[in-house]
């Protein structure tokens, strides 16, 4: 579609709406909604499971640390829009001057961009979530953003950091991308369409990228990148690692009486870290049973077989995933850290997490089969 022009103002109509502040996964929800700008069928659910989002777990070996949610062998984005067809470009560090040439270009030609960190959320200096940038306006230097909140069509002034206009810090996942994580305005360009893999080869693809994630060795954030830095533990033996940290809390009671702000770690801090992880588990393999039953009819016996018996474990995951997000919050008498504090739902959650262990390793041996049939066919 051709962007509209009004004065200095170039605006992208009609790109749909998202959450990004309320939900997880924002960056996927952001590609979804400039993929299906440009006429892709690309709904999140499916986005998830081609990038490997669907199939991804980490949780950091030494701390409860929310930025589990970002450490990701793959460049999460380039691999959705791979996906589709596209060659994608990621624009990490550039000058503010270059950055907005960038905006305003692919904007200038029809398409969305994508950026983290260019909305302050909560006065934070450092936003994690992902936005699409749908138009600009020359005169001011401002951006209208869609992720934001339904119907916003007030225009956005580039963020001021430390005393700099037009620069911002965000969050881009892809452990090999440098800076690592956190960069300076980042920006993602979905770039030019070839031709798209088919059904079939993409699903393959998939399978291989999930085993891949559950078989992954554990990586490390250098200390250079202080709010993420330390080991984090990736694929099936992430499980492992989250229940036997939770279950180290039991017996600790002096750590539950701690007011919020002693220590480097407090009971607010392990509930949010244990229900992001579980929130993730859940709409993640949720997204990833989805997408392997209607892969399956793709295949023959054997490997639909496979990724069926695959899908049923997944989905038995998030529900047990569900089961453990809800366990730490939705009561309305008591805090959720408060919730963290009882020895029987710490106890519950550890065996919840278990169950989805034995369940991931029974999915990755299913998807092990089909990949092995796939290759023999």
């Amino acid at each position: 579609m051709a962007p509209v022009e009004n004065t200095s103002r170039t605006v992208l109509e009609g790109v749909p709406e998202f959450d990004a502040q309320s939900e997880s996964f924002s960056d996927v929800r952001a590609l979804s909604a400039a993929l299906r700008y440009l006429g892709e069928e690309a709904d999140p659910q499916t986005l998830m499971a081609v990038s490997g989002e669907a199939f991804r777990s980490v949780v950091h070996a030494d701390r409860w640390a929310v930025t589990s949610a970002y450490v990701s062998p793959d460049p999460v984005l380039a691999v959705g829009a791979r996906a589709y067809g596209y060659q994608p470009r990621y624009v990490i560090d550039a000058s503010a001057d270059e950055t907005w040439l960038v905006l305003t270009d692919t904007l200038d030609g029809g398409q969305p961009a994508l950026s983290s960190g260019l909305a302050v959320i909560h006065r934070a200096e450092q936003s994690t979530h992902w936005f699409v940038v749908r138009g600009y306006d020359a005169h001011e230097r401002t951006v209208l953003l869609t992720g934001l909140a339904p119907g916003e069509t007030a225009f956005t002034p580039l963020p001021s950091l430390h005393g700099r206009a037009g620069t911002w810090t965000g969050v881009v996942k892809g452990l090999h991308l440098a800076p690592c994580l956190w960069a300076d305005r980042p920006v993602f360009q979905i770039g030019r369409k070839l031709a798209a893999p088919d059904a079939r080869a993409l699903a393959a693809e998939t399978v291989e990228r999930a085993i891949r994630l559950a078989r992954a060795d554990p990586v490390t954030v250098p200390a250079e990148v202080p709010q993420a830095a330390g080991r984090y533990v990736l694929g099936l033996p992430s499980f492992g690692a989250w229940a036997a940290k939770l279950d180290a809390l039991t017996g600790q009671e002096a750590f539950f009486r701690r007011g919020p702000t002693e220590g480097t770690t407090s009971a607010v801090s392990v509930t949010s870290a244990n229900r992001e992880a579980a929130d993730r588990v859940r709409l993640g393999r949720r997204a990833a049973a989805r997408y392997l039953r209607r892969s399956a009819d793709l295949f023959e016996a054997e490997v639909h077989d496979c990724l069926l018996s695959a899908a049923a474990a997944y989905t038995e995951i998030a529900d047990l995933a569900d089961e453990f997000f809800h366990l730490f919050s939705g009561r309305s008498d008591r805090a959720d850290q408060d919730l963290l504090r009882e020895r029987s739902a710490r106890r519950e959650g550890v065996i919840l997490i278990r169950e989805m262990a034995a369940l991931e390793a029974a999915a990755v041996a299913q998807l092990e089969a089909a990949r092995k049939a796939i290759g023999a066919g």
